[in-house]
């Protein structure tokens, strides 16, 4: 007897359909006839495939390296050009030698001759028309061998840039394929994040009145901030109707207001005025997606595709549209082709993750999930998703550090708080596992070393800090200058109290950029016996960037700062120790200690702020002061209301609108932080940050052109910007310029950067280098 997997019902063995409620039991293969398992894609008897969708194989062979065909396309037109040349050739001296024979009297008389000149020209002709067909066949061909994606050690350990635009939350993506799918409206406001307007290069340039108009309110100035470009947007293309990037903009007007069906009819305009631009089915496909037509958005992401086969995000929508419909082989092929063009996307990572896990294999989900949660480490979703996969699969101390990190950023996270109380008390920890049970209900590296240097680190483990000595000394006099011989040197020193000495050797070779975590920690130690604060916590925060393991170190940086009575600064730091150790009871303790001092001062300039403006409501600082003062005491509501006001009052004031877009992006309303960002585009068309936000928010999106437009703006403000020339390269790789992505990598590689920003820069370099040799 088997049980039925829709109702549950007993069914005979023999059986193909169920009684009870008439689902399938067993796939029956056309070939042999053999009943095989529900689902099962290949024949168990003869190995036909049963469900071409569901073999991953079959889906592959549709796919195609992007690097390899960046580089693959100029050489492949060239010699296609050349033999279709030669076949028309063929073809024409064929027709024409026919044509000769048959219509003119030439050979009139000699029919032997006629008849073998008409022989010979007509298969020549033949053979040409062969030739161009199998030209025609060979375009079709897809390339087999496809290079792996899943070597974890070349993956960076940290993003290449601090991505602000990664606002949105694990959670919100992932509930995209759960949400049920037919819409017959479209006149709703979008909800997903995936989408957002961007700036053209075509758009209208404001100029900002002499004298401010007074607006209603703050949502009031941001409306008819988008009025006026549509406006402009408008007028102009009573000039040119035809102009179809003109349109374009229109329709992310249109989509920014929630008019989703005036946006999809500008965009099938768009679409008949410039039948080949990727860009606009892409959009059209997200949208379509998002309102529940999945085939109509099929058929345009699709398209998008066949377009342009660079571009991550089309991949990307493609394979949450699969996700959604639960085809899970197709959803990992697309999200796999999104990563290979856009390795660093953290949404790409997860949702592959996702559809891992969905597929039933855990490790290759870990894996991915881990990835998605080191390109975007400010999300507790993320992080505690890792974790549940670790408690899953009984890896108990990395679900403890993935429970860790997402407390460190969501504290009061109660289901969070429970699992790791769960993993504890699996762990024999009972006493701590019953305090966060209570709460929720209200590693280091060594470098490699030489056999001497391998003798002085036992010494140092045995505490021989004499015998260490002479050992450092006699490597040091063979290799002088030896980094860590002469740390180790140092340490020696320390233990017998000749911190002088071990001082000088500390500050040479921390000069040093390789120069192990350790030497920092003890360089600031001495520091602070020595009463040097500020040097203490300098030499901290570099040990942190080789160690960033260290929960001690973050809360000897917090104590230091709380000590020169930088409490914000110090709040951090606590809490940046926390997410690596959320069950140190010392760590909890200073935190809370210096939360209260932080929560009085701040409480003491909001009263001051509130008596100023009793006396002079106009006073837009204080209102600014107030507004950073909430956001210290994490009360995101008070502070939106105290920049509302502050805007109410000067809606052109700079400050005021980056720290409220600020805001705005830290809770997760990305939609309205690019609409203030636009604004202070507009006053301040120099503002180097808010153009390099935009390329960011817009490569995510998926808007290439409207990316580098922006970024050739950042370029001219802050040429030799890294972080510049690095989304320089990530939007050429979109565009299939490989060569020029490679340049813009290779000139971030041999800079001084972020070592983060580096690492990725390095390892995109070493692909396209290898790809193009």
């Amino acid at each position: 007897m088997i049980n039925c997997p829709s109702c549950g019902a007993l069914n005979n063995d023999d059986s193909i359909s169920c009684i009870a409620c008439n689902s399938s039991l067993r796939s029956v293969c056309p070939q042999c006839m053999t009943h095989n398992s529900p689902g099962s894609a290949i024949c168990e008897k003869c190995g036909r495939i049963l469900v071409e969708k569901s073999d991953a194989r079959i889906i592959q062979k549709r796919l195609k390296d992007p690097i390899e065909e960046m580089y693959k396309m100029t050489s492949h037109k060239k010699e296609t050009k050349k033999s279709y040349k030669s076949s028309f050739m063929k073809v024409f001296a064929g027709a024409f030698v026919f044509a000769i024979i048959n219509i003119t009297p030439i050979l009139s008389g000699h029919f032997i001759w006629q008849f073998i000149l008409t022989l010979t020209s007509g298969v020549f002709t033949l053979w040409g028309l062969v030739e161009i067909t199998f030209l025609l066949i060979d375009e079709g061909d897809i390339t087999k061998n496809q290079p792996s994606a899943y070597s974890e050690n070349s993956f960076p350990e940290k993003p290449p840039v601090k991505n602000t635009a990664y606002s949105e939350s694990f959670e919100q993506i992932e509930t995209e394929h759960r949400r049920a799918v037919p819409s017959e409206s479209i006149g709703h406001k979008r909800d997903d994040g995936i989408i957002a307007p961007i700036e053209n290069k075509n758009e209208i340039n404001f100029v900002p009145p002499a004298e401010p108009k007074h607006f209603e309110s703050l949502a009031d100035f941001l409306a008819t901030g988008i009025e006026e470009e549509m406006t402009a947007v408008n007028n102009k293309l009573k000039q040119t109707p035809n102009n179809y990037a003109l349109l374009m903009r229109l329709s992310q007007l249109h989509e920014e207001k929630g008019e989703i069906d005036k946006a999809i009819e500008k965009l099938d305009k768009c679409i008949k005025l410039a039948p080949e631009t990727a860009e606009f089915f892409l959009y059209h496909g997200t949208l379509l997606r998002r309102i529940g037509k999945l085939d109509a958005a099929r058929k345009s992401l699709n398209k998008s595709a066949e377009l342009n086969s660079f571009v991550s995000k089309t991949y990307y929508q493609l394979g949450v549209l699969e996700l959604t419909q639960q085809n899970y082989v197709e959803a990992k092929a697309m999200f796999q082709k999104s990563i290979q063009l856009s390795p660093d996307d953290p949404y790409a990572h997860y949702q592959l993750g996702i559809t891992y896990n969905s597929l039933g294999d855990n490790k290759l989900a870990i894996m991915e999930i881990k990835r998605a949660t080191i390109l975007h480490p400010t999300d507790s979703y993320g992080h505690s998703k890792l974790g549940q996969l670790y408690q899953q699969t009984h890896q108990l101390d990395k679900a403890i550090s993935a429970y860790s990190q997402a407390l460190g950023i969501k504290n009061a996270d109660a289901f969070v708080i429970e699992r790791l109380a769960e993993v504890l008390a699996e762990k024999g920890d009972f006493e701590r596992a019953a305090t966060l049970f209570q709460e929720a209900l209200s590693g280091q590296f060594h470098p490699e070393t030489k056999t001497m240097l391998s003798l002085a680190k036992a010494l140092r483990h045995l505490d021989r800090f004499e015998d260490l000595e002479t050992i450092t000394n006699e490597v040091l006099r063979l290799a002088p200058g030896e980094t860590e011989a002469s740390f180790l040197n140092a340490v020696s020193l320390i233990k017998q109290n000749k911190n002088e000495k071990a001082k000088i050797i500390l500050e040479r070779i921390t000069e040093n950029p390789g120069v192990t975590y350790e030497a920092w920690i003890e360089l600031g130690k001495i520091y602070q016996s020595e009463g040097n604060a500020e040097k203490s916590v300098t030499a901290y925060i570099k040990a942190t960037t080789n160690a960033p393991d260290q929960a001690g170190i973050w809360n000897n940086i917090g104590i230091l700062l709380s000590n020169q009575k930088a409490y914000e600064e110090a709040v951090k730091a606590f809490r940046k120790a926390l997410s690596f150790d959320y069950t140190d009871s010392n760590i909890f303790a200073n935190l809370k200690a210096v939360q209260n001092k932080l929560e009085a001062n701040c409480k003491r300039i909001i009263e001051a702020r509130q008596s100023t403006l009793a006396r002079s409501p106009d006073d837009i600082e204080s209102y600014l002061d107030m507004g950073k003062a909430y956001e210290m005491l994490e009360m995101p509501d008070e502070a939106i209301n105290c920049y509302t006001k502050l805007l109410e009052k000067k809606p052109a004031h700079i400050r005021g609108l980056m720290s409220y877009a600020e805001l705005l992006r830290k809770t997760g309303q990305l939609k309205m932080a690019i609409r203030c960002y636009r604004e202070i585009i507009k006053i301040d068309p120099e503002n180097t940050s808010t153009h390099l936000f935009l390329v960011q928010a817009n490569l995510n999106l998926g808007f290439i052109n409207d990316a580098l437009y922006h970024a050739n703006i950042a370029e001219g403000l802050a040429p030799n910007d890294p972080k510049v020339h690095f989304l320089l390269g990530k939007i050429y790789l979109a565009k299939g310029l490989a060569p020029r992505a490679l340049k813009e990598f290779t000139q971030v590689s041999s800079s001084i950067a972020d070592p983060d920003m580096i690492a990725w820069a390095e390892l995109m370099r070493r692909r396209l280098s290898r790809t193009n040799n």
